[in-house]
């Protein structure tokens, strides 16, 4: 290898490494960027685990309170229905006169 064959030699590995060095740097820069998505996905599952459990809650106080006003209407009922008897009762013990 003569002189000229060493130096261009030499010029085009400096280029390479040139070029190699600006691509290593984007390559740095895209994984800065996957890296803080991932960062904010686990984030958002964190969250969204969170809502999960929270709209869970909200379903079981939302049943309780819809079945309060039938468990209201039954107790309603129920006071009616020992009125009523109560009321026949009354009228069949005074027909007998006791």
């Amino acid at each position: 290898m003569d002189e000229k064959e060493l130096i261009k030699t030499l010029t085009e590995t400096a280029q390479r490494a040139k070029s190699n060095t600006h691509r290593i740097d984007e390559l740095e820069s895209n994984q800065e960027a996957v890296t803080e998505l991932a960062l904010s996905v686990r984030a958002m599952a964190t969250e969204q685990g969170n809502i999960k459990t929270d709209l869970a809650e909200v379903k079981t106080d939302v049943k309780s309170l819809t079945l309060k006003p039938s468990k209201r209407y039954d107790m309603i009922v129920d006071k009616v229905v020992w009125l009523v008897l109560g009321g026949l009762l009354t009228f069949a013990l005074s027909q007998i006169g006791i």
